[in-house]
C-alpha cells in the first residue's frame, strides 16, 4: 500500500493551490477555489482543502465542504474530487479512496459524502463497494469536453452540421458578441436568466451562488467571462463561462425571443471557445447534458460534438 497522506492547506496558501491546481488535466468548477469561497459565504459551510501525497509526491488536489450543526461537525462533502495531476494507476487510486474513507468514518461524526470525480465504469463501481462505499440513489452527474487545443478551423468543422449553420446564420445577420466584465453586464446576464427561471419553470444554479462565485474569484486565477450577444442596439443573449486552471465551464445564459430566433447563443458559445482558446485553456465543458429534465439543451449541446463522459455518482461511508 502507497504511503498515502493528506497535507491541509490554509486560506493563505492560495499560490500554492493555483500553481497546483493549473496542472490539473482537466479540473472542474466544484472544486475550484473560488466556488469553495462562494459555497462558504452563501450557506456558512466551511471549506478545507488539500493536497494528496503518495509517496511522497503531489498526486491530487482535493477541496471539501463542512456543515456543521450546533457548532459540531456533521458532514463532510466532496464533490467531483480529487481531482487528479497525472492519472493514477488503479492500485494507488484505491489506496487514496481508501485513505479517504478512513478519515471520515460515520462513528466518529464525519459522515462522508463523495462524488469522485471518476468516469463510471464496472471497475470503479467494484472499487468503491470494496473500499466500503456505498452509492446513493442520487442521479450521476454528465456532461461532454470540448478539445481547444486544436486548430479553431478544425474545432469549427467538427460540430454538427445544424449547429454550425445556425453560427452562420447569427453571423449573416449582424448579430455580435461582446465580452464585459462590467457589474452591470454580469447582472444583466444573471437577471435574464432568472427571468428565463421563472418563465419555463426549471431550476438551475442559484443566481446568488452564481453572484457570490464572481465576487470570490477576486484575487485568484479563477475568472468568469460574461459574454452578451445583440444586433444592432438590442441586447439578445448572454452567457456566462467560468475559467478555472486550463480548463473552463459554460456555466448558464439566456436568450430572448429574437435571440433564439437569431441563434445568438450559438454565436455567444463559438466566441467564448475562440477567447478561451486564446488564453491557453485546454479543455471546455459543457456544463452538464441532461437528457431528462431539458432534452432541448442537451440536444443543442450535443450539436457541439464535444466527448461525452458520465461520472460515478454520490457514495456515502459506512
Amino acid at each position: 500500500m502507497s504511503d498515502v497522506r493528506t497535507h491541509w492547506l490554509s486560506d493563505g496558501e492560495v499560490s500554492t493551490w493555483n500553481e497546483l491546481f493549473t496542472g490539473v488535466p482537466q479540473s472542474n468548477l466544484l472544486q475550484s477555489w473560488a466556488y469553495g469561497r462562494a459555497k462558504a459565504s452563501t450557506e456558512g459551510l466551511t471549506v478545507r482543502r488539500a493536497i494528496i501525497q503518495a509517496d511522497g509526491q503531489s498526486v491530487a488536489l482535493v477541496q471539501a465542504l463542512e456543515r456543521r450543526v450546533a457548532g459540531l461537525l456533521a458532514a463532510v462533502r466532496i464533490n467531483r474530487g480529487p481531482l487528479w495531476l497525472t492519472p493514477p494507476e488503479p492500485k494507488l487510486l484505491a489506496d487514496i479512496y481508501q485513505a479517504l474513507h478512513a478519515s471520515a468514518r460515520w462513528w466518529t461524526g464525519r459522515g462522508l459524502l463523495i462524488a469522485p470525480e471518476l468516469e463510471d465504469s464496472p471497475n470503479a463501481r467494484s472499487m468503491m463497494r470494496q473500499l466500503g462505499y456505498r452509492r446513493r440513489s442520487s442521479p450521476a452527474w454528465r456532461s461532454a469536453w470540448i478539445d481547444l487545443g486544436q486548430p479553431l478551423a478544425e474545432l469549427r468543422a467538427s460540430f454538427d452540421g445544424k449547429w454550425r449553420n445556425m453560427l452562420s446564420a447569427a453571423e449573416r445577420h449582424g448579430v455580435t458578441a461582446v465580452a464585459e466584465d462590467s457589474d452591470a453586464a454580469f447582472n444583466s446576464v444573471v437577471a435574464g436568466y432568472q427571468d428565463l427561471m421563472t418563465r419555463k419553470s426549471f431550476s438551475g444554479p442559484d443566481p446568488r451562488l452564481l453572484t457570490a462565485i464572481r465576487t470570490a474569484s477576486a484575487g485568484v486565477q479563477d475568472t468568469i467571462m460574461v459574454l452578451r450577444a445583440r444586433q444592432g442596439d438590442e441586447w439578445l443573449a448572454g452567457i456566462l463561462v467560468m475559467r478555472h486552471g486550463t480548463s473552463a465551464t459554460y456555466m448558464t445564459g439566456w436568450a430572448n425571443d429574437a435571440g433564439r430566433r437569431l441563434r445568438a447563443t450559438n454565436l455567444l458559445l463559438w466566441h467564448a471557445m475562440e477567447r478561451l482558446a486564446v488564453n491557453q485553456v485546454r479543455w471546455f465543458d459543457l456544463g452538464g447534458i441532461d437528457d431528462s429534465l431539458t432534452p432541448g439543451v442537451a440536444a443543442f449541446k450535443r450539436g457541439m460534438s464535444g466527448r461525452e463522459y458520465a461520472l460515478l455518482g454520490e457514495y456515502y461511508a459506512l
